[in-house]
């Protein structure tokens, strides 16, 4: 991981800097990246929620960054957590929006993606989440499969990868470092483990394993994952141990359904189980706590358990191929 400058500012590559947003007050839960360029220019990739819009201000305070001279967001997807911020930011800067085109009407109107976001998560919104200011429609760009833009001087490829949701997209900069959103999990820089945020609703076991595929084609040499920091050592590994967990958690949830255990005994399994993975220990202790608050694993179980339910009901009472 890459080493912290200042207590929200740390660098990632040349002209890179990451950006803790200091989610709910903790470092290293959600972060945003600067690709800075000449004369202060920058561009973000993610905004980070709503709710951290002035850790966002402070981080790029701390790095040396001034908001008049934001020129656009990237967004990985439209998920609160990525791109809560991006509305406040556009209105306040003028800055404009990229973001896959199945997400974009959802920012120019965010009703919906709130809606949904709260029967996720209930009473909790306004504390984590605060609001989602709509993004102007002139201010938004739709992002399609494989275009090449460039920014502040540096090469940006998009490319679509579901699984995790529909309007997923990561960016290759300069043909190396990969922006990799929620596709590549959730690694913390405590601990050298993977939890993969297979939240509902729109979980696919198949096709997030195939944009990891897709992942590895374009030979990524570094990984910037927004929860929390950068893999610049392990690339293929890291990403190997997001299919490997979809696979071996997927399985483990259908097992415990097709044994008719109720949500806690399935919940109790996967702690078990993510228990041998992720071993013991303090630094353990510190990572658990941090992947409850930016991936709780009752959600994760949600997610596995909505995805056998409406893409497999067959292999709820068969042992028909797996996925």
């Amino acid at each position: 991981m890459a080493g912290v400058a200042s207590r929200r500012a740390f660098p990632v590559a040349d002209g890179i800097v990451g950006l803790d947003l200091m989610f709910q007050g903790k470092p290293g839960g959600i972060g945003a990246f600067a690709l800075v360029g000449p004369g202060g220019r920058f561009v973000l990739v993610e905004s980070g929620p709503e709710s951290t819009y002035e850790g966002l201000l402070a981080a790029l305070s701390e790095a040396g960054l001034e908001p008049a001279r934001l020129e656009a967001v990237l967004l990985t997807h439209i998920h609160l957590d990525h791109a809560g911020a991006a509305g406040r930011l556009a209105r306040q800067t003028g800055c404009a929006v990229y973001v896959h085109p199945v997400g974009l009407p959802h920012l120019a109107d965010p009703s919906r993606l709130w809606a949904s976001a709260s029967r996720v998560f209930g009473d909790a919104m306004e504390r984590l989440w605060k609001a989602i200011t709509p993004v102007p429609q002139d201010r938004l760009r739709p992002l399609e499969d494989g275009v090449r833009l460039a920014f502040v001087g540096r090469d940006v490829e998009a490319y679509h990868t579901p699984g995790h949701a529909s309007h997923h997209v990561v960016f290759r900069v300069d043909g190396s470092l990969l922006f990799a959103g929620d596709l590549a999990g959730v690694r913390l820089p405590q601990l050298p483990y993977v939890r993969v945020p297979a939240m509902p609703p729109e979980l696919e076991v198949e096709t997030w394993i195939a944009s990891l595929r897709r992942a590895r084609e374009l030979r990524p040499r570094q990984l910037v994952l927004t929860h929390f920091g950068s893999v610049t050592e392990g690339v293929e590994e890291h990403l190997a141990a997001v299919e490997r967990q979809l696979r071996r958690w997927s399985e483990t949830v259908l097992d415990g359904m097709r044994d008719g255990l109720d949500d806690a005994g399935l919940l109790r399994r996967l702690q078990a189980l993510e228990a041998r993975e992720m071993g013991g220990g303090p630094a353990a202790d510190e990572a658990r706590a941090t992947l409850e608050l930016v991936t709780p694993l009752g959600q994760v179980l949600q997610g596995y358990r909505r995805y056998w339910t409406r893409h497999h009901p067959e292999r709820l009472t068969t042992s028909s191929p797996r996925p």
